[in-house]
C-alpha cells in the first residue's frame, strides 16, 4: 500500500499535541507518580555510545499510561537539551495514528527534519518505511555527540501493520543504536473477544518480555489514594 500523505505532515502533529494537552490536563498527582518521572528520564538520560532495550510501561487500559507519558513528556521539554530529538506518539488518538504506516512517516520525517537528514529520503510504502527506520536511527544518532533521542509511542499494541496481527513487533529493531530510546506502553493481556481467551498474554507484552525489556508497572489509582488526592 503507498501512503496518501499531505505534503505536510502538521495535521497529525496537531492531532498527537492536543490528545496529549488533554492528557496533561486531566492528570492526578500522586506522590508515587515522581518515582516513575524519575525512572523515565534515567532511562531518556544518555552517555557516551550506551545502548539500552525499550522501557515498557505496562498497565490495563484506563490505568493512566497515556496521561503519565503526557506529563512526563511535558516536563521533559521545559528543561531538555536543545539538541534532544524527543517524539510522541499515541496510538489511537486518531484513526490516522494506528496504522504501522502512519506512525513510522510520522517518526521518520521527524527524525529527517529535526536532524537536517537532506540526502535521506523519506518512503511512502510500510515496507520501505520498516526498512529504513534503523538507517535514519543510525544517521540522527551520529550527528551529534552523545545522540540524544528519545520516542515515546503509547499504546504501541494497536499498531496495526499490514498482514501482520495487532500489536506485531517486526519493525521495531531487536538493536537499536546508541543513545536511542525508545519509551512505549502496553497493556499485559489480552481483550476476551472472538477465539482469545481473557488472561492470555498479549503478543506485544510477549515479544518484549522476550527481548529483557525493562518495565514499569503502572496500576490504576486505589479506593484510598482516590480518597487522599
Amino acid at each position: 500500500t503507498i501512503l496518501k500523505m499531505p505534503t505536510s505532515t502538521q495535521s497529525f502533529e496537531d492531532e498527537h499535541e492536543a490528545f496529549a494537552a488533554t492528557r496533561v490536563s486531566q492528570y492526578v498527582y500522586v506522590p508515587t507518580k515522581d518515582s516513575f518521572f524519575g525512572t523515565l528520564d534515567s532511562h531518556a538520560d544518555t552517555l557516551e555510545g550506551d545502548v539500552k532495550p525499550p522501557l515498557v510501561l505496562l498497565g490495563n487500559e484506563g490505568s493512566g499510561k497515556s496521561a503519565l507519558m503526557a506529563n512526563w513528556v511535558s516536563r521533559r521539554r521545559e528543561h531538555k537539551h536543545r539538541d534532544e530529538f524527543l517524539f510522541q506518539h499515541f496510538v489511537g488518538c486518531s484513526t490516522q495514528s494506528l496504522p504501522l504506516l502512519h506512525t513510522l512517516f510520522r517518526l521518520e520525517s521527524a527524525l529527517k527534519n529535526f536532524f537536517q537528514l537532506r540526502e535521506m529520503k523519506v518512503p511512502d510504502t510500510e515496507v520501505e518505511l520498516r526498512w529504513s527506520l534503523n538507517r535514519f536511527l543510525e544517521a540522527a544518532s551520529k550527528k551529534h555527540f552523545p545522540a540524544r533521542i528519545v520516542i515515546v509511542i503509547d499504546g504501541i499494541n494497536r499498531l496495526k501493520g499490514e498482514g501482520a496481527p495487532e500489536g506485531a513487533l517486526h519493525w521495531l529493531p531487536t538493536e537499536l543504536p546508541p543513545c536511542v530510546r525508545f519509551i512505549v506502553s502496553t497493556v499485559e493481556f489480552e481483550r476476551s473477544s472472538k477465539g482469545k481467551k481473557e488472561g492470555m498474554p498479549h503478543r506485544t507484552f510477549v515479544e518484549l518480555q522476550r527481548r529483557q525489556c525493562p518495565m514499569l508497572r503502572i496500576d490504576p489509582l486505589g479506593a484510598h489514594t482516590r480518597t487522599s488526592v
